[in-house]
């Protein structure tokens, strides 16, 4: 039986049953091998999914906080452990090892213990004419953005200089991007369903930003002619290191 079937049938009795002890961390970290490679232990990411479904997020913080302060870099942890957990729970409620209230929570927690645990961006103004400026949105109607603030975590190491517009809400949106040009505006959306929702932002927002590149990522996928079909200028869907496509294909400055 796996560890999540095990969360599931124990879930049915009692939710605080089958709750890992704070000793996992600990002891999941002393079988990590040379953390300072980036190597993602598939047995922590399995440990760290389990603590995210606890009733509050507390020991989930600090399961992520033990493995920040032993070494595991702050990308390692957004792109490995924290991606892969929300992997692993997305899977046990395809399954039917969760049901999709626990799954919705876990996930509602992984948000939380993800904005608690990076770091803040560099004290940079603004304004500054040589940093790529970069707009993150969601597409409207999305829910989902753990891959938005990954990508732009990242971002910001690179001493880009970016916002996020996590509200969904387009009026919103396009005001936002009346207050100051920007060279990239990209967004998250999860599948094909927000293709209406993009084409219908994207066209707004060129009409306040004819000089922005526009860029579409998340499980919306890459099929050919999507991008024309939504008006966006690339379409990377779940690609590894977007970053690097981004820099490649728009000819991006790296700081």
């Amino acid at each position: 039986m796996s560890l999540l079937e095990l969360i599931a049938e124990r879930s049915t009795i009692d939710r605080a049953a089958f709750s890992l002890p704070d000793l996992l961390a600990e002891r999941a970290l002393a079988q990590l091998p040379n953390r300072s490679a980036g190597q993602v232990n598939d047995q922590i990411t399995s440990f760290f999914a389990a603590e995210l479904l606890r009733n509050s997020p507390t020991h989930a913080r600090r399961y992520a906080e033990t493995l920040l302060d032993h070494g595991v870099r702050e990308d390692v942890f957004l792109e490995g452990y924290a991606a892969g957990a929300a992997a692993l729970l997305g899977k046990a409620w395809e399954e039917d090892h969760l049901s999709f209230a626990m799954v919705t929570h876990g996930m509602g927690q992984l948000m939380d213990v993800v904005r608690d645990c990076i770091s803040a961006p560099p004290a940079q103004p603004f304004m500054q004419i040589d940093r790529p400026r970069v707009l993150m949105a969601r597409a409207p109607g999305e829910e989902h953005v753990l891959g938005l603030l990954i990508v732009a975590q990242d971002m910001r190491r690179r001493g880009w200089l970016v916002r996020l517009h996590l509200s969904g809400d387009l009026e919103a949106l396009a005001a936002a991007t009346q207050m100051q040009p920007f060279d990239l505006i990209g967004f998250t959306a999860s599948c094909q369903e927000r293709s209406r929702g993009l084409r219908t932002a994207i066209r707004q927002i060129r009409g306040f930003q004819p000089d922005s590149a526009f860029a579409v990522g998340g499980g919306i996928g890459d099929a050919e002619g999507l991008a024309e079909q939504i008006g966006a200028d690339l379409v990377l869907g779940r690609r590894n290191n977007p970053v690097e496509s981004l820099i490649e294909h728009f000819q991006m400055a790296t700081g």
